[in-house]
């Protein structure tokens, strides 16, 4: 700003100078909070501290000597502080996968035996349901015919007793004087 000083109209232009310079740092202030403040939720920079919020409150003014200096230092601080917490975030993260993936691994080797083993136990139940129906036929079929058997053994026992009476009365007859 560059100020044409009058007689009598100087104080009003030093005001005017005045309030432009605290509106100024008003402004860099609120920005400077806005950019912390979306820092921080974007999580690059941690919630301040107790010393944190009270060297942040200090503003820097325009007459300062020490501003650049101290402003220089106390980003690079937080650059490294940075660089520090992202290494430790991507060593982090680096460890997670590699357990992730080890643990994915062991999942999928055991999914894969459970596959095998299921095909195994599938094609043995197949088999042996296969036997089981032609054994559970074979034993319908046997009791059917057990059951003929029983039936037909009376019939023979009942045959015999009359063969053995026919016998029985034909023999006393027949074989007594050897005639024949």
């Amino acid at each position: 700003h560059e100020d044409v000083v009058t007689a009598g109209g100087n104080d009003n232009n030093v005001n005017k100078n005045n309030k432009t310079r605290e509106e100024d740092v008003e402004l860099d202030e609120g920005r400077r909070k806005w950019e912390e403040q979306i820092a921080q939720r974007a999580g690059v920079r941690p919630t301040p501290t107790p010393t944190t919020a009270t060297v942040n409150q200090h503003t820097p003014t325009p007459q300062s000597s020490n501003r650049n200096t101290n402003n220089a230092t106390t980003t690079t601080t937080t650059t490294n502080n940075l660089k520090t917490t992202i290494q430790k975030t991507l060593t982090t993260i680096h460890q997670s996968t590699q357990s992730l993936q080890t643990t994915l691994h062991h999942r999928s080797t055991e999914k894969n035996l459970c596959e095998l083993d299921y095909t195994k136990r599938h094609a043995s139940l197949t088999t042996i349901g296969t036997a089981f129906e032609f054994y559970q036929t074979l034993r319908c079929d046997l009791a059917k015919w057990m059951g003929a058997l029983r039936y037909i053994d009376v019939m023979v026992r009942d045959v015999e007793l009359a063969l053995c009476e026919w016998r029985g009365d034909v023999g006393f007859g027949w074989g007594a004087d050897g005639d024949g």
